[in-house]
């Protein structure tokens, strides 16, 4: 069986820091979750950034906060079904490599937005589209090809989560159950 979990990792004190230097920015992102608006953000933070730099501040961040701001429910969720031995992804609009480090502990696999690398650099775009609304449908598909329709539990508490969760046998049913 496979269970998509998808759960917010935005931490408001850490990402306060980067939108209050890019409020314009900042706002559009909330707003709109567009994918220029994304890049600017992450261009300002991590472009030119080198790539074992950057995968350091993801490790960091990965193992130091993701513990403290995972939802009581979903981090009990997410147990509950590995316990169960379903196949769990963390399907997110942020960086793979934000969650990767902390759902590698945990056995989860990670489909997310990733980061534009040239020469060991992070360049502040994406590589690809920005994996939030139908885009998490289509990677989740080229992800799990043969995934079996019938037996899919997506948990999600965003609009931009609605395709994912209209995919799913019991997606509708989880729609932001972790507040």
């Amino acid at each position: 069986m496979i269970a998509c979990v998808l759960f917010d990792i935005s931490s408001p004190k850490v990402i306060a820091r980067l939108f209050a230097s890019l409020l314009p920015v900042s706002l559009s992102l909330l707003i709109s979750k567009n994918q220029l608006a994304k890049e600017i953000l992450l261009s300002s933070r991590f472009g030119g950034m080198t790539y074992n730099t950057f995968h350091s501040h993801c490790n960091t961040f990965a193992t130091s906060v993701i513990p403290k701001i995972i939802r009581y429910k979903a981090n009990a969720c997410i147990n509950n079904l590995l316990n169960r031995n379903f196949h769990v992804y963390i399907v997110t609009a942020s960086l793979e490599e934000w969650v990767k480090p902390w759902a590698k502990t945990m056995e989860i696999e990670v489909i997310g937005s990733k980061p534009e690398i040239c020469n060991g650099i992070i360049t502040g775009k994406l590589s690809g589209k920005n994996c939030t609304g139908w885009e998490k449908v289509r990677r989740i598909r080229e992800t799990i090809p043969d995934i079996d329709f019938r037996q899919i539990y997506t948990y999600g508490d965003t609009k931009a989560d609605i395709p994912m969760l209209s995919m799913a046998s019991f997606g509708n049913l989880y729609y932001k159950p972790f507040r």
